[in-house]
This record gives C-alpha cells, structure tokens and sequence, in this order.
C-alpha cells in the first residue's frame, strides 16, 4: 500500500487508514460472496443424484489406479 500514498498531498496517516479501510471492505464483501457460492455448493453437491456420480466418479478413479498398479507391476514386467 505505500506505492499508493500521495507524498505530495501530505497526511500519509489518513491515506493509510482509508486504503486500508476500503482493503477491508473489499474483502468483506469478496468474503461474503464465497460463503454463499460455498452454501448454493453444499447444497447442491448434497442432492441424492449428485451423490451418486460423484460414487460413480470416484470409483472410475480408483479402478484407474488400480489397473495402473496392474500395469505397472505386472504386465510391464
């Protein structure tokens, strides 16, 4: 934030409060908007139908590593 002071127009005090003052609201408000993405996100990934692809996209992933592990200690032997 010091890039940002004004030497010029003195009172380096009170810029620094009021950067630091809209820092802070900026980021309350940014803050605010994630909490309820992640909410409409929880509920979302809570439905039944989403949960069971999100079963099915786990269990391709295992079986993948599995058949890597496979391939790579048997067959590539």
């Amino acid at each position: 934030m010091p890039n940002l002071l004004n030497l010029e127009t003195g009172n380096t005090g009170a810029q620094l409060a009021a950067l630091g003052t809209v820092l802070i609201l900026v980021n309350i408000v940014w803050q605010a908007a994630l909490v309820f993405m992640a909410d409409g996100a929880r509920v979302w990934l809570g439905t039944p139908r989403v949960q069971v692809w999100l079963s099915r996209i786990n269990g391709g992933i295992l079986l993948f590593f599995a058949a890597a592990m496979i391939w790579t200690n048997v067959v590539a032997d």
